[in-house]
């Protein structure tokens, strides 16, 4: 928490007001809020009446294509901020409140992590570590994005549903699960299609527990499935309906892929394409705005991927030779709830990276933040790929050097012109830009921050690693 705290209030600070590509598209949609109606996803934002003043790209009202919950969070005070001609002060407002939620979302990743991995701590605390250090899930936590809210609001709903299928039905855990497949609903659609699997599990109590035969007992499972279901449709139907009557598309990408001229892709291409492997080096090699990516970055990220192949290569290598001499498998850990249980939360990312190529394929971006809700699941892979060592130095090595990257990201800036020099970041030229002197203090504070975050975190899984189930990091 405290590396993300650090990174996060590091970029909300640093990063030029409305530099990320759709910052002033989401904030215009909050501004059409404030007034109290939702705009046509083709309708131009005004940025003059706004005080908005500049966006990147093409003037429509792109993000009235999701859900308003984010945007109706920060209507108000953006609008009053713009009225005070301090719009400044309500972006900032609406960047602290994403970043709220991208810490939420860390904390919950590591809660399902240790829910589905009860015996390897380790692998939790490590993955949900590295899931704080990707700078695409930092930048896009720390500005006026609704992304982070969809990320916690798809981890929540996993963790939560996680919680009744693992701990037992309790009125508080089943209103948590319907309250988080609520709040996905109003977020994002491809959110909401990759949580509903997720309520699969919240029948498995009643399921493996309740008396009578298979048919009765699936009854009696499909009735807390249903009622939550309900709670998203209810919350968030409306908002799709409106979509469907408006553009003949719930997710109105239709119009906008049109208006943007995006060819569609034939999906056996997009397989063959390199988007995969963009998808999960631009996790760690990434940053929202005009920031260009740099050498150490883009080098990192490829070494980094090529050991996560290696690793996995390796794993798998070691499972094959056990097969082949006969080394009799352990027992299957955990009761059956926990294994259904993974193999629903597997299904809903599956759900979700599917979506993405689907939406690829239909001529939209394949944009890193997308990944967003399934971080945690890349991190885990990532984490798997690493935990072949005996000892646990490897894996502190490269949080150790994913951390570092964190921060040179944040702070690299490389302008057009002049040259960049040593003293170009974006922290030191965001407040002189403001009228601000250096503040040389708030700096190393986040350094601060960020180097005990990350030395807490290292040391925590170097005592885990590969220990017994019943040590626990908190």
């Amino acid at each position: 928490m405290l590396v993300f705290l650090a990174a996060g209030s590091l970029n909300l600070w640093a990063m030029p007001i409305l530099a990320p590509n759709d910052e002033a598209r989401h904030l215009g949609y909050a501004m059409a809020l404030a007034e109290g109606r939702i705009p046509h996803v083709l309708e131009p934002i005004d940025l003059q009446a706004t005080k908005l003043g500049y966006l990147r790209g093409t003037n429509i009202q792109a993000a009235a294509a999701h859900p308003p919950l984010y945007h109706a969070l920060v209507a108000l005070p953006l609008k009053a901020s713009a009225d005070a001609d301090k719009v400044w002060l309500g972006v900032r407002f609406a960047r602290a409140l994403s970043l709220i939620f991208g810490v939420a979302s860390v904390l919950y990743a590591y809660r399902l992590l240790r829910s589905l991995l009860p015996e390897r701590a380790d692998m939790a605390l490590a993955s949900a570590a590295l899931v704080a250090c990707f700078p695409i899930y930092v930048g896009s936590s720390s500005i006026a994005y609704g992304d982070s809210l969809g990320a916690l609001a798809f981890v929540a709903t996993l963790a939560s549903t996680a919680d009744v299928a693992l701990k037992g039905m309790t009125v508080r855990r089943y209103v948590l699960a319907c309250f988080w497949f609520a709040v996905a609903s109003l977020t994002r659609l491809p959110v909401l299609v990759s949580a509903a699997p997720a309520l699969l599990a919240l029948g498995l109590p009643r399921l493996f527990s309740a008396q009578g035969s298979l048919g009765s007992r699936l009854m009696k499972a499909s009735v807390p499935v249903v009622g939550a279901g309900l709670s998203g449709a209810v919350a968030g139907g409306w908002f799709y309906v409106l979509n469907i009557r408006r553009y003949g598309d719930p997710s109105a990408s239709a119009p906008l892929l049109e208006r943007l001229e995006r060819e569609p892709i034939p999906f056996r291409e997009l397989l063959l394409s390199t988007d995969w492997q963009r998808l999960l080096e631009y996790q760690w090699a990434s940053i929202i705005g005009m920031v260009r990516k740099y050498p150490f970055g883009a080098q990192f990220s490829r070494l980094l991927l090529y050991l996560v192949v290696g690793g996995l290569l390796v794993q798998l290598v070691r499972f094959v030779r056990a097969w082949r001499a006969g080394v009799p498998r352990p027992p299957a850990r955990g009761p059956r709830a926990l294994n259904v249980t993974r193999i629903i939360a597997a299904a809903s990312v599956l759900v979700c990276v599917a979506l993405l190529f689907v939406f690829r394929s239909k001529g939209g971006l394949m944009t890193a933040r997308y990944a967003m809700p399934f971080a945690w699941a890349i991190g885990l892979v990532v984490v798997v790929a690493l935990s072949w060592p005996k000892r646990s130095l490897y894996l502190q090595t490269i949080l150790s050097a994913s951390l570092f990257l964190l921060y040179t990201t944040i702070a690299q800036y490389a302008p057009e012109t002049p040259p960049a020099t040593f003293d170009d970041t974006r922290l030191g030229l965001a407040f002189e830009a403001a009228g601000l002197p250096y503040p040389e203090t708030l700096h190393v504070g986040h350094c601060v921050l960020l180097l005990l975050g990350g030395a807490l975190v290292v040391s925590a899984v170097g005592s885990l690693y590969r220990s017994s189930p019943s040590e626990d990091p908190a």
